[in-house]
């Protein structure tokens, strides 16, 4: 199986905007091969779908990387994996 999984609270401004974006493809591309999740503020759902049935996951989030606004990044799972932080919170 493959996801597009959207993150981010609608009630707060931009964060909500994978949302959006979640909603844009449903209606533009009706005939998607993709399981649209959107798991809003539910970081952890995501634990569920790591499994050996799922092929891809795409993540839509909204961060503060320091670029314009509708700017976006892909990264590698060896970049985020290699990611050290001493907190852990849902955004990570």
């Amino acid at each position: 199986m493959k996801y597009i999984i959207a993150y981010g609270n609608e009630l707060r401004s931009d964060d909500g905007v994978a949302s959006r974006i979640l909603s844009w493809i449903k209606e533009a591309q009706p005939n998607h091969c993709f399981c649209l999740l959107d798991f809003a503020c539910n970081a952890w759902g995501i634990l569920s779908l790591l499994n050996s049935e799922s092929e891809k996951i795409l993540i839509i989030d909204c961060a503060s990387m320091g670029k314009a606004p509708g700017s976006f990044q892909f990264f590698t799972l060896t970049e985020v994996s290699n990611q050290s932080t001493v907190t852990l919170e849902a955004h990570e």
